[in-house]
């Protein structure tokens, strides 16, 4: 399957409430099939995403309530969904669900910025909201880069999930398996700080990579 993050749309604060709107496909998880057809599109609907069967919602949408979901990936162990969800002005939060977790699942977007109540007139179209896994403010960045499990490449990493921020380009990383044990800075142990780190990735080998403003910088046991 392939899955499509897409932001809010903007202005600031979602102010048409989309990522909590059903039939919008803005501030989601979409879900669909690329090997099927449907009639008029040129995509199949999976039989068993989570609102095929509501009228007023949109086929493609897997899960939702997500401002700017800025790189999410899956854990080549078990499956897990793993998204860097860029704040509006205080928060930036990493989510994390199983693969049993995550259809129809609501990050909480635009009621909820991380942890804190952003607007409490927004209510919740799916209930209840998933709160992420770790969090920071922006004392300490700006802007998260959501990353990857490593599983292989790096001995010291393999088991961990590697984030970091675009503005402040430092690095951490949290138990993959538990991470409500609180992150880990690799910051200096990686030679950062990373100037716009922008993304991050693996090889076919499972070797991680940071994708910077003008490197790819591969991590090494080494």
């Amino acid at each position: 399957m392939l899955y499509i993050g897409l932001g809010d749309g903007g202005s600031g604060g979602d102010p048409e409430n989309r990522a909590q709107d059903l039939g919008s496909l803005l501030g989601k998880m979409l879900r669909i099939d690329v090997d099927g057809r449907d009639p008029g599109r040129e995509y199949r609907i999976p039989p068993d995403n989570p609102f095929v069967d509501r009228r007023d919602a949109r086929p493609e949408i897997w899960a939702l309530g997500l401002r700017n979901p800025w790189r999410y990936s899956f854990d080549p162990v078990g499956g897990a969904l793993w998204i860097g969800d860029v704040g509006q002005g205080d928060v930036e939060e990493v989510d994390r669900v199983t693969a049993d977790e995550g259809s129809g699942a609501n990050f909480g977007w635009s009621r909820f910025e991380g942890s804190r109540e952003y607007d409490t007139s927004r209510r919740l179209s799916v209930t209840p909201a998933v709160a992420p896994v770790a969090e920071y403010r922006h004392d300490v960045g700006c802007s998260i880069t959501g990353g990857i499990v490593v599983r292989a490449g790096v001995t010291a990493l393999e088991g961990r999930y590697l984030y970091g921020d675009y503005c402040s380009g430092r690095v951490w990383s949290l138990d993959a398996d538990d991470p409500r044990r609180g992150p880990e800075e690799l910051t200096a142990a990686l030679g950062g700080p990373f100037e716009q780190l922008r993304s991050f990735g693996v090889d076919d080998q499972g070797t991680p990579y940071l994708i910077t403003g003008s490197r790819v910088v591969r991590l090494t046991s080494g």
